[in-house]
């Protein structure tokens, strides 16, 4: 398959994603340190009986809702949703479009819609996937889908 070159933006907005995901993965790293649980993997209840709602450890203020968390630390602000599986490696479009907003605040070109179109132009591309696990179809992960979650 003939795969057409990346325009800068969808290059830039891929290189925000990937930066997103490793920021998400160790702020999540953090967190199952220092409370030794995976905390994406449990019930709320489970999680509170060891880690607050909200708290800071390691410099890393962070705060859960629903069913993501908000990370805070110096140089960084990240909000992050779990899938259904409990993973952090992967990233919608609002919160991609929060993480440039409160990351790179100079970028302004990247509105809602813009994301949403580059988003589409990285999945033609192969470059991201969607799954067609419920609850999750609207997540975006790295590199192509493997057969067993091909969204078609």
């Amino acid at each position: 398959m003939f795969l057409m070159p990346l325009f800068e933006k969808e290059a830039q907005l891929l290189s925000y994603v990937k930066q997103y995901m490793q920021h998400a993965e160790a702020c999540c790293a953090v967190l199952r340190a220092a409370s030794g649980l995976d905390f994406t993997r449990v019930s709320r209840f489970e999680r509170l009986t060891v880690l607050p709602q909200k708290g800071k450890v390691q410099g890393l203020t962070y705060a859960f809702h629903g069913i993501g968390c908000f990370f805070k630390r110096k140089g960084l602000i990240i909000d992050v949703d779990f899938d259904m599986t409990g993973g952090c490696n992967a990233v919608d479009e609002l919160r991609i479009w929060l993480f440039v907003q409160d990351n790179y605040p100079k970028e302004t070109y990247w509105i809602q819609q813009s994301i949403a179109d580059s988003m589409s132009r990285l999945v033609q591309q192969r470059l991201l996937h969607q799954v067609a696990r419920e609850h999750d179809e609207h997540f975006y992960y790295l590199g192509t889908a493997p057969d067993s979650e091909n969204r078609s």
